[in-house]
């Protein structure tokens, strides 16, 4: 039998944003710094100690942020957990603006719903059918096995300015 543990939620409805103090609330320490070269990039690192939120062991996790080309960035995230099993879902909750304005688990399949992105439509067009969550806030599982090689999960884009987001990952899920 496994161990439960009792951490601390974000919200009533979802576990979200790793409790009353989640990672972006933290000081992070520059691991590695690179300015010159093809791909500048940063690296940050932090440590969260055992029952930091409730988690039981250590977790030592990574970022990187990387210069690809003269208009492209990649996010590396990483988490080892050392000491102890712990559970883990890094996730990036950037919200870039492309348009220059102002700014319970269960399985469902999303097509024919205001969920649905298979095709591509302006985000927001369905949003009034979205009464219960008041908006997008769900994880996506992706096509494919965890593991597989790096794939393109979504693109986003402003037609108006040209300003293209396209997404990668070997996740096995999108939150949205």
């Amino acid at each position: 039998m496994r161990d439960l543990v009792a951490v601390q939620c974000s919200n009533v409805y979802s576990y979200v944003s790793c409790g009353s103090r989640g990672f972006s609330d933290v000081l992070w320490k520059v691991k590695s710094y690179r300015r010159e070269g093809p791909n500048p990039s940063i690296t940050f690192s932090y440590h969260s100690s055992d029952g930091e939120e409730g988690f039981p062991g250590d977790l030592i996790v990574t970022v990187s942020y990387i210069l690809t080309g003269k208009t492209q960035l990649a996010i590396k995230m990483k988490g080892k957990a050392p000491n102890k099993p712990t559970p883990v879902n890094l996730a990036n909750i950037a919200y870039w603006n492309l348009g220059d304005h102002n700014s319970g688990r269960k399985f469902a399949y999303v097509k024919g719903t205001a969920y649905d992105f298979l095709k591509p439509h302006r985000v927001g067009t369905r949003i009034n059918q979205l009464a219960e969550t008041k908006g997008y806030d769900i994880n996506y599982v992706l096509d494919g096995e965890k593991g597989e090689t790096i794939k393109l999960a979504a693109i986003v884009q402003d037609k108006k300015l040209g300003r293209v987001l396209e997404l990668y990952t070997d996740a096995p899920g999108l939150q949205f």
